[in-house]
């Protein structure tokens, strides 16, 4: 009584030594043999395309938490700036308005471009007036986007 394993040992030891190296030379000529068979295996190859959906969306992940705290920090840095300039609640919602408008990926840029803040502010001014609400909001709006070209420092007083 012997195992299976060593059954085909045995066998090959009544071969002549030609015989043995014709066998070894036809043992991988068969395509279905060896790492060709592997490889075309369907649960082999299924199992490769789901380890690489897996790594995607493990990367579409980390990308993912990656944006957000990159806007987190660029929102940390436009809140840092806005104290240093001493704008209101009000005038910091305006300028993060006309900062979406021209669409600045950095938002706290738009305290050093005053071409983008003029832009900005026409679309902004532009979207206020067709808006629908009364005069009064209207002319308030206007008053905070003039002081905060003043504050930010667009326009010099006189």
């Amino acid at each position: 009584m012997y195992c299976l394993w060593l059954q085909p040992i045995l066998s090959a030891g009544g071969l002549s030594p030609y015989e043995r190296f014709e066998a070894m030379r036809n043992l991988d000529s068969s395509p279905q043999s060896g790492l060709y068979a592997l490889l075309t295996n369907k649960w082999f190859v299924i199992l490769g395309w789901s380890v690489i959906f897996v790594l995607l969306l493990i990367l579409a992940a980390i990308r993912q938490q990656h944006r957000e705290k990159s806007k987190q920090k660029q929102y940390h840095i436009f809140e840092e700036k806005a104290n240093l300039f001493g704008l209101t609640p009000e005038e910091r919602e305006i300028l993060y308005s006309i900062a979406r408008l021209v669409h600045l990926k950095n938002f706290s840029n738009i305290y050093f471009r005053p071409r983008d803040f003029e832009t900005g502010m026409s679309r902004f001014l532009r979207k206020m007036l067709s808006s629908k609400e009364d005069e009064d909001s209207k002319r308030q709006q206007m008053e905070l986007v003039e002081s905060l070209k003043y504050k930010i420092g667009f326009v010099q007083k006189n």
